[in-house]
């Protein structure tokens, strides 16, 4: 949310204060296309500057159930 205050120019402080509302509010006043702008720097940006993510481990497949055991059965 920040990033995008900031990327309208708007001051983005302490997320516990009014100012981010206050900015999110100016930036929903904005035209649509404006708003797409925006979110469009903040993702380009975020791109570039975040770090690569990791691979996941993919999880090994279930084990069978057990056949039926062999041998005689009652």
């Amino acid at each position: 949310m920040a990033q995008i205050v900031e990327a309208a120019g708007l001051p983005a402080s302490d997320s516990f204060s009014p100012a981010p509302a206050h900015a999110l509010a100016r930036i929903d006043q904005m035209p649509i296309e404006i708003q797409q702008q925006l979110v469009r720097a903040v993702t380009r940006r975020y791109a570039s500057t975040a770090p690569p993510r990791r691979q996941l481990a993919r999880p090994a497949p279930a084990a069978q159930p057990p056949g039926p055991a062999s041998g005689r059965s009652r």
